[in-house]
């Protein structure tokens, strides 16, 4: 695969409006809540106590398969800073995180290289691939693990297999939640 053939369509399509959307909607929320936040203090546990642990969920898959930069860092951050059960929050997030990861391995293995000319930018996508095909498996890992943007479909485009894919790209983006519920628990 060459960055000429991966990039040689100048199409979008309703891949590409459907990305801008829920990134939008996701900035929007962002501000809305922070903003928020600083008028009413209790306005973010309310949000969240309103949507509880699915609506997390259904957040973090929504974020977390739509190649967006924002994760559901943003949920778990908050879930923590207004004392959410850590147990149920990582549940919660992984379990988003597991479904988008499914359905984004699914895209590469069916769509391919295609999908990828209508939903990213051409200098991340150019970033993820130069990763993967230097670390190989441990490319998704890497990436899995680190604020660089999460592109699970790349499991399916090069054709891992799916032990493969959950050993070196869900397993370690489940540590790194983990991690940040910890490292959050004990800051906060």
């Amino acid at each position: 695969m060459t960055y000429k053939t991966l990039f040689s369509w100048k199409n979008k399509s309703i891949f590409s409006v459907i990305n801008a959307s829920i990134m939008i909607f996701s900035l929007l929320l962002s501000v809305v809540l922070i903003a928020q936040y600083f008028v009413d203090k209790e306005a973010i546990p309310a949000f969240a106590l309103k949507f509880g642990y699915m609506g997390i969920l259904f957040f973090s898959l929504l974020l977390e398969v739509s190649f967006q930069l924002i994760g559901p860092d943003l949920f778990l951050a908050i879930g923590v800073v207004i004392k959410m059960n850590p147990f149920y929050l990582l549940v919660s997030i992984i379990t988003g995180s597991f479904l988008a990861g499914f359905i984004g391995y699914h895209l590469g293995m069916v769509y391919g290289e295609s999908i990828l000319r209508y939903t990213l930018k051409k200098q991340n996508m150019i970033k993820a691939i130069e990763i993967f095909q230097k670390y190989g498996k441990f490319g998704l890992t890497i990436l899995a693990l680190t604020p660089l943007p999460y592109f699970p479909i790349l499991g399916g485009i090069f054709r891992l297999s799916i032990r493969d894919f959950i050993a070196y790209a869900l397993v370690p983006r489940a540590i790194r939640y983990i991690g940040l519920v910890y490292i959050l628990s004990y800051i906060g």
